[in-house]
């Protein structure tokens, strides 16, 4: 009878780690999603990987509440940008609950300026939160913390 009560336990052990590095993939998956939308300027997709009372936090920026809010942020930037190439990586996740989380991204972000064409390179930190709803992992918050900006003239280099 023992050993059939350790190995229930063994199992139940065994699931839970298992739900947790599902859990981990999913938010992974999450936030590679975010970072292509944006890329590709899918701004209802981007919004939509937050939750609806979600904040965004980018320096120099007010801080964004809702969902509603973080979209009026993208489409800004599209007008502002005409290319960003976000991709980010070294993720850490740690699953809190069955259904919150929390995660820091490193990011390497390339955009080029609509107007002036002068190209900027942004090293960030990302520092997030994520909560499951209706079994959809989604960002509750999402921090980020520039730690390098570089600027380069595009005219200047390719000599035009």
């Amino acid at each position: 009878m023992a050993d059939l009560a350790d190995l229930e336990r063994r199992i139940r052990v065994l699931e839970e780690e298992c739900r947790k590095v599902r859990d981990i993939e999913e938010i992974k998956q999450l936030k590679h999603r975010y970072w292509r939308s944006i890329r590709e300027k899918q701004w209802n997709e981007t919004a939509d990987c937050f939750t609806e009372d979600a904040l965004l936090e980018v320096p120099g920026q007010e801080l964004h509440h809702g969902k509603d809010s973080i979209f009026r942020v993208y489409r800004f930037m599209a007008r502002y940008f005409s290319i960003v190439a976000p991709q980010g990586h070294n993720s850490e996740i740690e699953i809190t609950s069955e259904t919150t989380a929390r995660g820091t991204w490193f990011n390497d972000n390339v955009m080029v300026e609509a107007e002036t064409g002068v190209a900027g390179r942004a090293g960030v930190l990302y520092k997030d939160e994520y909560a499951k709803e209706k079994g959809e992992w989604k960002m509750k918050s999402c921090r980020a913390t520039f730690f390098f900006k570089q600027s380069v003239n595009m005219d200047e280099v390719t000599g035009a």
